[in-house]
C-alpha cells in the first residue's frame, strides 16, 4: 500500500514525486490543479484506497486534465482548413513566374536542330556535345539522347584490346563513338583490333546506314505526297526523330573531358574499368552457357519429337500391312469357301445358291414358309417341292462349313 498523498497536490506531482511544487502563477495555462481535500486524520475522501497498482486516480486526472486543456485552449490564428486552388490559378501563377512545366505523360512539340560537326583527332571538348532543342512546333518528338563516357570507352577499349585470352570483342558502337570524338584514329583501330572487333564495328555501321537510307527514303515519299519542300521541318532534320540523317547514329551526349588521355594515362583507366568488365565478362560467359544448354536442349526436345513421329509412322504402316494382309486373308477365304459351295453344288447336281448371305442364313422351315406365298399354286409339282428341300439342305451345310 502507498502511503497517503496528503496535502493537495498537482498533476506533475502525482506523476513525479520528487519534482518541487511548481510556483504559484496567475496564467491558468501553465499548470492545471487538481484539488485534493485533506481530513483531519490525513487520509483523502476517496471511495477506494489509493494504490500504485491502481490507476484510477491518474486516469481519472488525465481525464480532468484533457477536459480543462480543450476548454482554456484559445483559437489557432493559422488556418487549418486545406488551401487547395484551382488549377486555373496554378497555371496563371506558373506563367506569371516564368516557370516552364513539362508533362512526362506526353512529350511536347520538339524538333531536333542540326547535330555539331564531328571533331578532329586533335580537337579538345570543352563541354557537353549537346543536340540542342527548340520549341518549333513539330509532330515528331525527338528521341532521348544517350550519355556516352570516353574514359570508360577507351578503358573498354584497352581492356580488350590487352586481354589474353579474348573473351569478347569490342563493341562498335564504342569504337564509332571514340572515332567519332577523335580518341582513337583508324589507323589504330586496323593495327590493333582483331577480326572480331572490324566486324562488330562494320556490323554497327551497317546498320545506321540502312536505318539512314529507310529515313531518306520515307523523306522523299513525304514530298511527294504532301509536296514538303526538303528544307522543311517535316522532311530536314526534324524529321529524323534525332537520328542522325547522314549516318542514321543514334543521338548522344559526350561528357565533358579536358583533354585526350595519353598512352600512359590508358593503363590507369585500364586499371579503373578491368573490376568492371571481368564481372560483365562472368556474367556474359554464364549467359552464352545458358544460351548453349538451352539450345542443346531445344535440339534434344526437337530430335526426340521426330523420333516421335518416325515411330508413330512406323506404326502406323505396320498396322495398315497388318488390315491390308487380314484383307487379302479374308477374301482369299472366302473365294475358298465359294468356290467349295460351288463344288458341292455341282457334285448334287444342283445350282449354287445366288441368293445373298442374309437369305442364306435360313431354316428349312423359313426357306418352305419364304416360298409357299412366292408359289401361288397349292397343287405345286412334288419335284419343284424336292429341288426346294435339297436347296435348303445345302444352304444349312454350308453354314455349318462356315
Amino acid at each position: 500500500m502507498a502511503k497517503p498523498l496528503g496535502r493537495t497536490q498537482t498533476l506533475s506531482q502525482l506523476q513525479s514525486p520528487s519534482t518541487p511544487p511548481p510556483q504559484e502563477t496567475t496564467d491558468n495555462n501553465d499548470y492545471c490543479d487538481i484539488q485534493i481535500d485533506d481530513w483531519e486524520d490525513g487520509t483523502q475522501p476517496l471511495d477506494e484506497d489509493v494504490t500504485m497498482d491502481e490507476p484510477q486516480a491518474t486516469l481519472g486526472a488525465s481525464l480532468s486534465v484533457s477536459q480543462d486543456a480543450k476548454q482554456q485552449r484559445q483559437v489557432s490564428p493559422v488556418p487549418t482548413e486545406p488551401d487547395d486552388p484551382d488549377p486555373e490559378f496554378i497555371s496563371n501563377q506558373l506563367a506569371r513566374l516564368k516557370i516552364k512545366v513539362r508533362d512526362y505523360g506526353s512529350y511536347p512539340p520538339y524538333a531536333m536542330s542540326s547535330p555539331p560537326p564531328p571533331l578532329s583527332a586533335t580537337s579538345v571538348a570543352s563541354g557537353l556535345v549537346v543536340s540542342h532543342h527548340n520549341t518549333n512546333s513539330s509532330a515528331f518528338a525527338p528521341l532521348t539522347p544517350e550519355t556516352f563516357d570516353p574514359y570508360k570507352g577507351l578503358g573498354e577499349f584497352e581492356y580488350r584490346l590487352r586481354q589474353h585470352p579474348r573473351t569478347l570483342p569490342i563493341p562498335g558502337k564504342t569504337t564509332r563513338r571514340l572515332l567519332d570524338i577523335g580518341w582513337i584514329s583508324e589507323d589504330e583501330v586496323s593495327k590493333r583490333c582483331s577480326e572480331e572487333d572490324k566486324k562488330s564495328l562494320c556490323e554497327f555501321d551497317e546498320r545506321n546506314r540502312i536505318r539512314a537510307l529507310k529515313l531518306s527514303e520515307l523523306r522523299k515519299r513525304r514530298e511527294v505526297e504532301f509536296g514538303l519542300s526538303a528544307d522543311s521541318e517535316e522532311t530536314g532534320s526534324g524529321f529524323a526523330w534525332g537520328f542522325d540523317p547522314k549516318t542514321g547514329a543514334y543521338p548522344y551526349l559526350v561528357m565533358r573531358y579536358d583533354a585526350i588521355p595519353s598512352y600512359a594515362e590508358r593503363d590507369r583507366l585500364v586499371t579503373g574499368v578491368r573490376p568492371l568488365f571481368v564481372t560483365v565478362d562472368r556474367v556474359m560467359r554464364m549467359a552464352m552457357a545458358s544460351e548453349r544448354e538451352r539450345e542443346r536442349d531445344r535440339i534434344e526436345a526437337e530430335e526426340a519429337l521426330n523420333q516421335r513421329k518416325k515411330d508413330e509412322e512406323e506404326k502406323e504402316r505396320e498396322e495398315s500391312h497388318r488390315i491390308e494382309v487380314e484383307m487379302l486373308e479374308e477374301r482369299a477365304k472366302e473365294e475358298r469357301e465359294e468356290a467349295m459351295g460351288r463344288a458341292a453344288a455341282i457334285h448334287e447336281g444342283i445350282k449354287a445358291p445366288t441368293t445373298p448371305n442374309a437369305a442364306r442364313k435360313r431354316s428349312p422351315q423359313q426357306a418352305w414358309a419364304d416360298d409357299e406365298p412366292d408359289s401361288g399354286d397349292e397343287n405345286e409339282d412334288l419335284e419343284a417341292k424336292r429341288l426346294r428341300l435339297a436347296r435348303s439342305q445345302s444352304e444349312t451345310w454350308y453354314e455349318k462349313e462356315r
